[in-house]
């Protein structure tokens, strides 16, 4: 990895400073500090217990305890078993997709969107992804349907007869699943 820009290292080091906010680096607050740090440079990717240990160089257990306070504080969260994301780097990575998922189902010019096309712009951990899927199907903004993100209101665009028609085609393959012995049937 190269080493940053003297201007991009100064702003690093302020970016710590005020962090860190006064305190002893190596107090319980300023451990919470600095592990925070970590995670916030980490971005929407998040980071491993030992990634963050050695990014604010300290041990594991300090690592862990501070994750743990600050999971409780809502600064910090876990994407899963092993990977932390900074709570603020996955705000920024929901309303970054809510606001395509919007501006897609704005002007009615789209009704669904591919996952893939989203997923291969952004490099993003499986476990964020999944947590911005959950917060889109909660939110009523959009629901999943294979690797496309689908708009609940699409089925509006529909005529009354054929809205009716997708749904007892619907309720067929609930109720049946594909039983077809041949797959040109389907």
């Amino acid at each position: 990895e190269r080493r940053p820009p003297r201007k991009a290292l100064i702003e690093r080091l302020r970016a710590y400073q005020e962090r860190l906010a006064g305190h002893d680096p190596f107090s319980p607050e300023g451990v919470r500090a600095r592990v925070e740090h970590a995670l916030d440079r980490a971005g929407p990717k998040g980071a491993t217990r030992a990634e963050i240990s050695r990014t604010a160089l300290l041990r594991g257990e300090a690592v862990e305890e501070a994750l743990k306070a600050l999971a409780a504080s809502g600064a910090a969260a876990p994407l899963d078993s092993e990977r932390w994301i900074h709570a603020q780097a996955c705000r920024a990575a929901v309303e970054e997709i809510r606001a395509i998922v919007k501006e897609a189902w704005a002007g009615k010019q789209a009704f669904s969107v591919p996952l893939a096309q989203l997923k291969k712009e952004r490099d993003w951990p499986a476990a964020l992804w999944r947590a911005i899927e959950e917060n889109l199907e909660r939110s009523s903004l959009a629901a999943r349907r294979g690797g496309k993100l689908i708009d609940p209101a699409a089925a509006d665009a529909l005529s009354p007869q054929d809205r009716d028609l997708a749904e007892r085609i619907g309720a067929v393959y609930r109720e049946t699943g594909f039983l077809s012995p041949r797959p040109d049937e389907l």
